[in-house]
Formats: structure tokens, C-alpha cells, sequence
């Protein structure tokens, strides 16, 4: 019957071991920085005036509908929505709606925004081919950039739109296919603390055996 009782210790012993390492790697996944892909528009090379252009089809991997870019010295509006570089991305407010897309899918994680007038609501929507598949509103303050997180997986296409006018939005440091962290499930941590509680009582009587 000890023996028994030894054979299930250890049995047990093994899967906890193997339940431990699998919680550690998914920790050390949570917990690890990945190499983000971070568009910042700086890449984009404007003719002599200077003035904004329209993003061409295939910069970074995307295609561009209604998406345009600008050096944020344009003018004072543009520049409030700079987080880093020299330039920005922004929505006409004669465009209904403005989207980025890929023929593969990709993660949407974040992007800052900014309203250039007046504050208000930004709708971002994230489509798997024509199936929407999430949906968020975004309040965003005129001359301030602030960050919105969305961590969408299996998009095509982000669309954009303004819920209130014909308001020019502000974009910088727009990031895709970043990692994002996992949680450990409850059951694996339970099942850790469960095991370290029988491996006392298994070293316990092995040392009363002795």
C-alpha cells in the first residue's frame, strides 16, 4: 500500500513538474517586451512645399484609404498630436471614413490620437474581411494626444470615423503585431500550489520511512 501511495507521489510529482514549467514559460511570456511594429509616419518624404500627402498604397505592409501624413511643424494643430519623430497621420474631415488594411491579418494594439478643434468621440472598428468583429469609441481631447489601446487580433482592415462632424483627427505611433500578454489560467496556478503541498507531505514521510 506505501509503495502504492510512492508510485501516485510520484506520478504526480511529474505532472506537477510539467504543469510549472508550462506556467513559467506563459509568465515569462506575460511579462516579456516584444519587438512591436510602431508606424510613426517619419518615413515619408514630402515634395518641395511641404505640404501633407496622401499615403500610398503599401507603406508598412498597408493599404491607405482617406489616411494622409504631415510634417507636425505644418502647423500648430498637427503638432498637437505628435508623440515622437517629425511627422504625423491624419484624417481629412471631408472623409467619411479612413482605414488602414492588409491581405493577411494582423494585430491592431494602440495608436495615439488627437482631435485638432474641438473635443470628442473617434469610432475605430476592426473587420476580418467584411465580418466586424470589434467595435470602440474613443474620446479624444482637441490639442491633446492621448493613447487608446485596443490589443485586436485577426483583423484585416480598421476603419475610422468621427461621431460628431467634420473634425480632423491626429494619429502618431500607430502599433500592429505587438505581443500581447496571457494570463496564466487559475487551473495551472491551483494546480502548482496543490502540488507543492503534497510534495511536503511526500518528503515528510519519506523521511519518517527513513
Amino acid at each position: 500500500m506505501l509503495q502504492l501511495q510512492e508510485f501516485q507521489l510520484r506520478s504526480f510529482a511529474l505532472n506537477l513538474k510539467h504543469a510549472a514549467s508550462a506556467l513559467f514559460l506563459a509568465i515569462a511570456s506575460a511579462t516579456s517586451v516584444a519587438h512591436a511594429g510602431v508606424i510613426g509616419f517619419d518615413d515619408i518624404v514630402y515634395d518641395q512645399s511641404g505640404d501633407p500627402a496622401a499615403i500610398a498604397n503599401g507603406y508598412q505592409g498597408f493599404d491607405w484609404t482617406n489616411f494622409w501624413s504631415a510634417r507636425a511643424s505644418y502647423n500648430l494643430q498637427m503638432g498637437s498630436g505628435l508623440v515622437s519623430g517629425e511627422n504625423v497621420g491624419f484624417m481629412l474631415a471631408e472623409a467619411s471614413v479612413t482605414s488602414f488594411s492588409s491581405a493577411t491579418a494582423f494585430t491592431f494594439n494602440s495608436i495615439n490620437i488627437a482631435k485638432m478643434y474641438y473635443d470628442g468621440l473617434t469610432r475605430f472598428e476592426g473587420y476580418a474581411g467584411d465580418t466586424l468583429l470589434y467595435s470602440k469609441d474613443v474620446f479624444s481631447a482637441a490639442g491633446v494626444s492621448s493613447l487608446a489601446t485596443f490589443d485586436w487580433s485577426g483583423v484585416t482592415r480598421i476603419a475610422i470615423s468621427v461621431l460628431d462632424g467634420s473634425e480632423r483627427v491626429v494619429f502618431d505611433d500607430l502599433t500592429v503585431n505587438a505581443q500581447v500578454a496571457q494570463v496564466p489560467e487559475p487551473a495551472s496556478i491551483a494546480l502548482v500550489l496543490a502540488g507543492l503541498g503534497l510534495a511536503g507531505v511526500a518528503r515528510k514521510r519519506k523521511n519518517n520511512k527513513a
